[in-house]
């Protein structure tokens, strides 16, 4: 498998940087877009499609090339794969119905691929991310590999856009899945959720009532905070106080 990334700051520098590139020895089939949201994306996608090049696409808050960072930019992974080792699907989906974007996303790649592996971005950052990851594993199974980002924007937070050579939305999932029998797709997780603060066990307990954490008798609690919990498709009611959680502070 080849590779190689171009740049530039309009769709023009893009072609000219293409053609520099292009030879004998090197034929792309599938390009990775990174741009701005500042960006021709039509543009872009015509001129790759007049290539016969896949596209999976997605708009970002500054494009890295290499060991570069630039803003208001294109970045671009050109790779030469063959095309029976990879598949590109594109779901739109509103935010109530994310995991369901998933869900049939995974059904096509264990039907593409028996060991299927995932490369994900969506265009809005408000939807339930637990959920959007489980319509994958409930259906490919939890040692799925995935990686997955979120479309970024001019920090508006509201016109991340995906996209293919076919189709772009504001409310849009777009997946690379490769063929993890034929292309091994490794990364670093550069951001994600941590555990904080101190495990507590409840040791002694009636029902609901708690008498001890860590075998030491509770004298006293007093409520630090509440947390309104979301449902299973990330929807808040701010509204319903049995929605909330609450979290005590044990006072000895």
């Amino acid at each position: 498998m080849n590779s190689k990334t171009i740049k530039g700051t309009s769709a023009e520098e893009i072609k000219s940087a293409y053609f520099e590139y292009i030879s004998d020895d090197f034929e792309p089939t599938l390009a990775l877009l990174f741009l701005s949201v500042e960006q021709d994306i039509e543009g872009i996608n015509i001129f790759f499609t007049e290539q016969q090049i896949d596209v999976f696409g997605s708009s970002t808050l500054g494009e890295i090339n290499e060991d570069e960072i630039m803003y208001g930019s294109i970045s671009v992974l050109l790779l030469e794969i063959n095309p029976a080792f990879f598949k590109i699907y594109f779901e739109e989906y509103e935010l109530a119905t994310a995991h369901l974007a998933t869900k049939r996303i995974a059904e096509r790649a264990i039907s593409d691929f028996s060991d299927p592996s995932f490369l994900i971005a969506s265009s809005q950052f408000e939807i339930n991310y637990v959920q959007f990851l489980k319509g994958i594993t409930d259906v490919a199974g939890n040692e799925t590999l995935v990686y997955g980002a979120i479309a970024g924007d001019k920090l508006t937070f509201v016109n991340g856009v995906v996209f293919n050579i076919n189709k772009r939305s504001a409310f849009g999932l777009i997946a690379l899945v490769f063929d993890n029998n034929k292309i091994e797709m490794n990364g670093t997780t550069i951001c994600g959720w941590n555990s904080l603060g101190m495990v507590k066990t409840f040791t002694e307990s009636k029902r609901s009532r708690i008498f001890k954490v860590d075998d030491k008798t509770i004298t006293r609690t007093k409520k630090t905070k509440e947390f309104f919990k979301c449902n299973e498709f990330g929807e808040l009611n701010l509204k319903n106080k049995s929605n909330a959680l609450s979290v005590y502070e044990v006072i000895e």
